[in-house]
């Protein structure tokens, strides 16, 4: 266990003859960008429960949410938004749907 767990670290951390992880001068803004991230996935989450549907986060890539939402923010064309929700959204079933009579 490293003496600073649990707490923002202050050196940088590679395992040998591989890459390292984040830089210390990035910490915080990876830190930010994984919040916002976790964020916006629980926020829809919630509102598309709220109408009885699911969201299958494994269909969508961060990659692509990431796109989506800086081309949204940016440009206020939430079309590709749109599409990987309508791809990855499903009806919730209720529980007498998914009852199975013996």
């Amino acid at each position: 266990m490293y003496t600073w767990a649990g707490k923002v670290r202050t050196v940088d951390l590679a395992r040998s003859g591989q890459m390292s992880f984040a830089r210390i001068e990035h910490i915080d803004s990876c830190l930010r960008s994984l919040f916002d991230f976790l964020l916006e996935r629980a926020f829809i989450s919630q509102l598309a429960r709220g109408a009885g549907f699911a969201v299958q986060w494994f269909q969508i890539s961060r990659d692509e949410m990431y796109a989506a939402s800086q081309r949204s923010f940016q440009y206020g064309d939430s079309t590709e938004i749109e599409r990987l929700l309508l791809t990855a959204t499903h009806p919730i079933k209720s529980a007498n749907e998914t009852h199975h009579p013996h």
